[in-house]
Parts: C-alpha cells; sequence; structure tokens
C-alpha cells in the first residue's frame, strides 16, 4: 500500500535547469502575447456577440491587465539574471495572473460545457509535468480555492 501511495507523487533525480525555466518563460511569453491579441480581435468585434457591453468591458480591462502581468513575468524569467531559486519563485508567481485570467474568463463565458474547464485542467497538468510535484500542487491548489 505504501509504494502506491509513493507512485502518486514520484520524485526526480535530475533538477530543473536555468534552460528549461528560459525555454518554458519564451514559449509562456509567446502563448499570452497571442492570447493579448486574441483579446484585441474580440473587442473590435464584440458588436456581433452577444454581451453585455459594460460587464464584458470591465472584464476584459481586468483580463487584459492580468495577462499583460503574466507577460511580463515571462518576460523577466525570459531574460533576466535570476539565481535557480529566484526562477522557481518566479515560476510560481506566474501562476498568480494565469489562473486569475482562466477563473475570470469562466465567469464572463460561463462555466457549462465550457472549453475554459479543460483549459484548467490543461494548467495543472502542464504545471505537474513540466515542473516538480509542489509546482503542479500549487496549481492545483489555486484552480481549486478560486
Amino acid at each position: 500500500m505504501r509504494w502506491a501511495l509513493r507512485s502518486l507523487v514520484p520524485r526526480f533525480e535530475e533538477p530543473i535547469t536555468r534552460e528549461f525555466y528560459r525555454f518554458t518563460a519564451r514559449i509562456r511569453a509567446g502563448t499570452v502575447a497571442a492570447l493579448l491579441l486574441l483579446n484585441l480581435v474580440v473587442v473590435l468585434s464584440l458588436d456581433s456577440f452577444s454581451f453585455d457591453r459594460r460587464v464584458f468591458t470591465i472584464a476584459e480591462v481586468a483580463n487584459v491587465a492580468l495577462l499583460a502581468t503574466d507577460l511580463a513575468l515571462a518576460v523577466v524569467l525570459w531574460r533576466g539574471r535570476l539565481s535557480l531559486a529566484a526562477l522557481r519563485r518566479l515560476n510560481i508567481v506566474c501562476l498568480a495572473p494565469e489562473v486569475a485570467s482562466l477563473l475570470l474568463n469562466l465567469w464572463v463565458f460561463g462555466s457549462v460545457s465550457s472549453h475554459i474547464l479543460i483549459t484548467a485542467a490543461l494548467i495543472v497538468l502542464l504545471y505537474r509535468v513540466c515542473f516538480d510535484f509542489a509546482t503542479g500542487l500549487t496549481a492545483f491548489g489555486a484552480m481549486l480555492l478560486g
């Protein structure tokens, strides 16, 4: 029974390298930049959707601020000269705007049969697969508490 519980919390011998943090930060920066462009497209074509313009505008301003924060953090992770411990901490800090943006989108667009629910599971899965168990657990806890 004890071996089964240990398999839920696997331990890896190789530490996460500085290059890996920078590589994932580069991917994060590109993805967030694409999301910012998509938000701009949605705002420019808002009349073709049946959203409440006032509510959507308030939510969109908050979402753009969250995405811009995440983009700035990603650029610091990518280009900054930080220690390995600082890269790890900053990577976990990046969870806050990502989770907040996702939860805001869930609130705006609804969660019933929403693709955004799958995105939440994907973010948790990516943090768990790419980084250590503690980072994945932090992502899961942030999604669950949000």
